[in-house]
């Protein structure tokens, strides 16, 4: 097996939008604010995206500030 194959699966229950997110070691939440009709429990998926573009971004130019000194 490929240890760097990524498995991430999203169950959505009966609560509007609520979403639980998990990985192999992270459990996250994902919703709606609450005038789209969510609990706003966690970020909207739109806010996970840049969420995880900006962290990219951030963890890349440390890991070359690191590596350049």
């Amino acid at each position: 097996m490929d240890d760097s194959i990524i498995k991430v699966s999203a169950e959505i229950g009966q609560e509007n939008y609520l979403t639980n997110v998990y990985s192999d070691t992270h459990h996250l939440f994902a919703d709606e604010p609450l005038d789209l009709g969510g609990k706003n429990v966690g970020m909207s998926p739109y806010e996970l995206l840049c969420s995880s573009l900006a962290s990219c971004t951030l963890i890349t130019l440390k890991m070359y500030c690191d590596r350049k000194e």
